[in-house]
């Protein structure tokens, strides 16, 4: 009653149709009502968005993400940042990635050459294979021991050579990647004991490594303590081939002597030998003296 007091200005309407409104105030009344609500309606709806932000989509990090069904764009899925801010997240959350260290390795080592005089001539060839990154640098101490290199030719990707301090050898630089064939000059003297003669020098290790050594003249290998293992080859002109290998070694040892063939008489001599000694011993002294005496014999005789 009060509202229709409230919608007709305080005024009372009667009917004269039983239970209803004039058709005239009826009208009126109903176009209030949907006035009024087209009104209210919107404005509280207004009211409780008015209190949130809008987003953009380009400064919006989703997360979860869901492969299946993709971003959930509500306030519980979804964190609102800068988008410069967001970049610089990303770069620092990327895990760093291990510095790439360069990796060389002698791949084989390759020794070929001859006895001149007292001295031993090889012509080497080193493989190097290199595992980098372009613009790495590494060193590779390439050290000789009881040898000298006269010359050094590379072929293959960058490189270069640099003098060792206080050794025999050479520092290799490399940059980047790649294999590198080295072809070297080595001389090697040799050492004598007696009727013996001794190669003896040693060379950067290498995963595989073999020495090839031509003597003008018949030799034999003689048996010492730690001896690199070698045969012994007869050449058809009168010289002998020695080939021998180091393994993954770095060291070359062979004793050999000359093979001395008697023929004819020479092959028939017997010597006979005397030896005398003397020996004198006084209060602080003892004088030790010796005589041998050496006299050839031929033919059947003794």
């Amino acid at each position: 009653m009060n509202f229709m007091r409230l919608l007709s200005g305080g005024r009372v309407f009667h009917s004269s149709r039983k239970g209803g409104f004039p058709y005239g105030n009826h009208a009126v009344s109903l176009c209030l009502l949907i006035f009024i609500a087209m009104t209210v309606i919107p404005c509280s709806l207004l009211a409780q968005e008015s209190g949130k932000k809008e987003a953009s989509p380009d400064r919006v990090v989703f997360v979860p993400f869901d492969k299946m069904k993709g971003p959930q764009w509500s306030e519980e899925n979804s964190v609102l940042i800068p988008y410069a801010e967001f970049l610089k997240l990303k770069g620092t959350g990327d895990p760093e990635k291990p510095e790439s260290k360069p990796v060389a390795a002698i791949a084989k080592s390759i020794f070929k050459g001859k006895i001149d005089s007292d001295m031993a001539v090889l012509d080497a060839e080193i493989v190097i294979d290199v595992i980098a990154e372009d613009g790495k640098r590494m060193t590779i101490p390439m050290n000789f021991e009881n040898a000298a290199v006269s010359s050094v030719e590379i072929e293959g990707a960058a490189a270069a050579l640099a003098p060792m301090d206080r050794k025999a050898g050479f520092n290799l630089i490399l940059e980047g990647g790649g294999s590198r064939n080295l072809k070297l000059k080595i001389l090697v003297p040799l050492k004598s004991s007696g009727a013996e003669k001794i190669l003896d020098f040693k060379t950067p290790r290498a995963a595989a490594s073999s020495l090839e050594l031509s003597i003008p003249r018949e030799v034999k290998i003689t048996s010492r303590k730690n001896q690199t293992p070698a045969t012994v080859e007869k050449v058809d002109n009168g010289s002998t081939l020695i080939r021998a290998t180091s393994g993954t070694g770095y060291k070359y040892y062979i004793v050999y002597e000359a093979v001395v063939t008697r023929t004819g008489a020479a092959a028939k001599t017997r010597f006979v030998v005397e030896q005398g000694m003397t020996l004198e011993i006084s209060s602080n002294l003892v004088n030790v003296s010796s005589q041998i005496s050496v006299q050839p014999l031929t033919g059947g005789r003794l």
